[in-house]
């Protein structure tokens, strides 16, 4: 599966979500155990829950199936235990009608069910898997386990999905599908690798759940609801990114809708934003966090590489765009690596030889505002423009003049009017350095102090926003 064939299919679904098949818009919930109450709405037919440990990712998501199949999820001892009281409420659209669920739970019991005939499928990758196992072993000899059971040996595409699954190219996989304890039915799986021919009791706990998943998915009833929990359970990275994407793939082909919980960083970075929900608990309440912070993001697991590269005339310059990515967009901060290259030219320059580059990177130009519709124009869509139009130092000088005392206030000096005095003429690239110097600070304490304050005006806050949002337009453009 070719990750831009993935990468294409996730853009599709995401686009044609409002018009799915079968979706989930709207999980309510009212006291339930261990979550509380709360709302979240869901914005695609493939959808990641995360949060930290102890955030309520597991009984969200088992809530969920109370709606959705409360008589399946009750005979579930671990669900009961989780889940004693509570309201729960789902709509959504169901082959173009629109759908209700309503459940309510009083101590342990179920007293009212109005819920619609829905294909709901639920997987607990951890527990599951495990389980599987031992009610296999438990039937016996291999010759035992299989005697009598249908079965099916893999042929194109499945041979290929399994291979690609577990990264192994298997020569030929048998599946048998074996009564286990309860009436269930699970596989049984036959595996050639290379010249090795050996069966589900001598496979790894990781091999046989990338092929319990895939079994699992590949028999689902088409526009069924799928919930999995935490599926990389037992997967390295390598089958976690091949989990996804056949996932993926098998969710546009068979227009599922499906919502899996996941600590998995490499699964998280490779939904797009509208697709992962990101849970917290507050006060005995579970809720999304919609803007969360990048401590948050780092704490369930996901990275930043910098991937944006941003060209700047001066140390000023670097520090003044810092500081507006980072209020405005702090996740985007963490892709975004600034480069002083001394002067507006040496930017033009670089841009010239590297803005259309064959690495899957980007290199945009950050100029000062007395800049803007002076550059050529082969560069033009990969520049943007700080605040104004004239340089930062220049309208922080003037800022300076006009209100001396309220910047005397914001840096802890008194001395800002004598200073200010004594460099008048001095050119606007040195001057702020001088100044800093004068007052015994920090140049750079100096300048996020003075911007802090400039930035306090609400009209200089919505010019630094307007031209942070034409910086963000570059730096996201496909």
């Amino acid at each position: 599966m070719r990750t831009a064939a993935v990468n294409l299919a996730l853009q599709r679904i995401s686009e044609k979500a409002d018009k799915w098949p079968i979706r989930i818009d709207k999980f309510t919930f009212k006291d339930v155990t261990g979550i509380g109450s709360g709302e979240v709405g869901f914005h695609s037919p493939l959808t990641i829950i995360t949060g930290k440990n102890s955030a309520g990712k597991t009984t969200f998501l088992r809530s969920l199936w109370v709606a959705l199949d409360p008589i399946a999820a009750f005979k579930s001892q671990l669900t009961r235990r989780k889940i004693r009281t509570g309201s729960f409420y789902v709509s959504g659209y169901n082959n173009g009608k629109s759908y209700n669920e309503v459940v309510t739970l009083e101590d342990d019991d179920l007293v009212n069910l109005d819920i619609n005939n829905l294909n709901i499928i639920h997987l607990d990758s951890a527990d599951a898997i495990a389980d599987l196992q031992q009610k296999i072993f438990r039937l016996g000899e291999v010759v035992d386990i299989i005697n009598g059971a249908p079965e099916r040996t893999l042929e194109t595409p499945d041979l290929g999905e399994v291979s690609y699954l577990n990264r192994r190219d298997y020569g030929k996989v048998t599946v048998y599908e074996v009564e286990i304890e309860g009436g269930l039915v699970a596989p049984f799986f036959e595996v050639t690798y290379g010249s090795v021919k050996y069966d589900a009791t001598q496979m790894g706990a990781g091999e046989y759940a990338a092929l319990f998943l895939w079994w699992t998915l590949s028999n689902a009833q088409k526009g069924s609801i799928i919930l999995i929990e935490e599926p990389e359970t037992f997967l390295s990275v390598l089958n976690q990114e091949s989990l996804l994407n056949f996932l993926v793939k098998i969710i546009e082909k068979n227009k599922h809708c499906a919502i899996m919980t996941s600590h998995s960083g490499n699964l998280l970075q490779a939904m797009p934003a509208g697709s992962v929900r990101y849970l917290s608990r507050s006060g005995g309440n579970c809720s999304v966090v919609d803007s969360p912070d990048p401590t948050y993001l780092e704490a369930v697991g996901m990275e930043f590489r910098k991937d944006i590269f941003v060209f700047v005339e001066d140390g000023v310059a670097k520090t003044i765009g810092e500081i507006i990515i980072e209020r405005f967009d702090p996740l985007l901060a963490r892709r975004c690596q600034l480069a002083v290259v001394h002067g507006e030219a040496v930017i033009t320059k670089s841009l010239e030889g590297l803005a259309d580059n064959p690495f899957g990177l980007k290199f945009l130009g950050w100029y000062d505002g007395d800049q803007a519709g002076k550059l050529p124009a082969k560069i033009a869509s990969f520049a943007a423009f700080l605040p104004g139009d004239k340089a930062i130092e220049t309208i922080l000088r003037t800022m300076a003049h006009a209100d001396p005392d309220a910047l005397g206030a914001a840096l802890g000096s008194n001395r800002v009017v004598e200073v200010l005095g004594s460099l008048e003429g001095v050119d606007h690239h040195d001057w702020l350095w001088r100044f800093a110097k004068a007052i015994n600070r920090d140049p750079q304490s100096v300048l996020t102090g003075m911007f802090g304050l400039w930035l306090a005006d609400s009209d200089n806050l919505k010019t630094a926003e307007e031209r942070f949002q034409e910086f963000r337009a570059i730096a996201e453009r496909k």
